[in-house]
């Protein structure tokens, strides 16, 4: 029984070796220990919301945060895009009762993130709207940064759950 224990722990441990490439390198999500968040770009909002992204991770205490990316086994990156969208819109035509609905084009923005591996292999992405948070813009920013936290440490927790 002790040797069966042994050889059990054996595996147990090794395991996640044998995900990591050759050079050390993860190419799973689930064997995601450290990551580094990308700087997210020049404005002040883009580096309040990477702070903002940090404090969530790091208060989750579920990875570890680096501050090089080549100590980190994932970059975690964030690019902004404009999207237009087609929305019903109801109008009242002048002289004709009732509603109508009609369609109009509005602008607005997504946040997409993106976790690689440095083999540049994609690990995991999302995408979030980037309205719709309420407050004031730090508020907003701290809210979408724990959206994106929550995510990224659910879809983590679920990749490490389809090993057992």
């Amino acid at each position: 029984m002790a040797k069966l224990f042994s050889a059990f722990a054996l595996l147990v441990f090794l395991t996640p070796a044998f995900a990591m490439d050759q050079d050390g390198r993860v190419g799973r999500l689930r064997d995601v220990r450290t990551v580094y968040v990308a700087e997210l770009g020049r404005t002040d909002r883009a580096r309040s919301l990477r702070e903002e992204i940090i404090k969530s991770l790091t208060a989750s205490q579920r990875i570890r945060l680096a501050d090089d990316p080549e100590k980190a086994d994932a970059v975690l990156s964030l690019r902004f895009k404009s999207v237009s969208k087609n929305v019903d819109s109801p109008y009242e035509a002048f002289g004709e009762p009732g509603l109508k609905t009609g369609s109009r084009v509005i602008q607005t923005s997504e946040v997409i993130l993106t976790l690689s591996s440095h083999q540049d292999s994609k690990l995991w992405a999302a995408r979030f709207a980037s309205e719709g948070y309420p407050g004031t813009e730090k508020q907003a920013e701290r809210s979408l940064a724990n959206t994106v936290s929550r995510r990224f440490l659910r879809a983590v927790e679920k990749d490490r759950r389809k090993r057992h």
